[in-house]
């Protein structure tokens, strides 16, 4: 039986651009768990819990969308092809170009299943 769910999308039902921005939070945040918790604001932070991680990548997809100007809270598929894009850019500092090239081609797998 193949996963149906993809980064906490079901790949079965109807996907939103915010279920993919979602998605993208928490793919990125499972692939740099070790970037994050290198960050200084996590300096004196003894024990990282998965909500921290995941909150330092979603602070971190806002700012990408803040420097498109687009709202995070509407995206569109236009921003999320965009923040796929700087986010490899970015990966490609510490991963393996197909671990990104993996990563980045399920996030566009959702992002073209995108019904809103």
């Amino acid at each position: 039986m193949l996963c149906e769910f993809l980064y906490g999308v079901n790949e079965k039902k109807k996907i939103t651009a915010k279920q993919v921005r979602d998605a993208i939070i928490k793919c990125f945040s499972e692939a740099h768990e070790l970037v994050i918790t290198t960050q200084p604001e996590f300096a004196k932070t003894k024990k990282l819990t998965k909500k921290m991680k995941e909150e330092w990548a979603r602070d971190f997809v806002k700012s990408i969308f803040r420097t498109r100007g687009a709202d995070f809270e509407k995206p569109t598929v236009e921003d999320l092809v965009y923040v796929v894009e700087q986010l490899k850019s970015y990966a490609s500092l510490f991963r393996s170009p197909a671990i990104i090239e993996k990563n980045a081609k399920q996030i566009m797998g959702l992002i073209k299943k995108i019904k809103d």
